[in-house]
């Protein structure tokens, strides 16, 4: 399985509080264009870790989208982070886990996310949970 971490998890929820973020993300692509293919989502530090929290998030609401051009665009977020610390850690999966769904997600993120880290900024170092 995939744990997030509970306090970057907490500092994205409180970041959008009152605001359904499927609702506004599904409002926003109401009127984009088709040729759009996907969207950039950034972030820097603690807002690199939300960033990533929220790419994965887009990524596994877009299952449930019937638009094929909202989902489209939400299947083909990029997540790309300046310094950002753990925001995922990997588990040993119960005995009845679903192992595709692990393996989705470990390979939309190998495929969708970079965390850019200068070689003396500890932060992106920083133990995980």
């Amino acid at each position: 399985g995939l744990a997030v971490h509970s306090g970057f998890n907490t500092f994205l929820n409180l970041s959008i509080s009152g605001i359904d973020p499927k609702q506004l993300m599904l409002a926003e692509l109401e009127e984009v264009s088709p040729d759009i293919d996907g969207i950039v989502i950034t972030g820097h530090s603690l807002g690199g870790a939300m960033a990533q929290i929220a790419a994965l998030t887009m990524m596994r609401a877009a299952e449930k989208v019937e638009d094929d051009v909202q989902k489209k665009i939400m299947m083909n977020a990029r997540c790309v982070t300046l310094g950002a610390p753990h925001a995922f850690k990997l588990l040993t999966p119960p005995a009845d886990y679903q192992e595709d769904l692990r393996k989705k997600v470990l390979s939309w993120a190998e495929q969708n996310m970079i965390n850019y880290v200068h070689n003396n900024d500890i932060v992106p170092r920083l133990p995980g949970f």
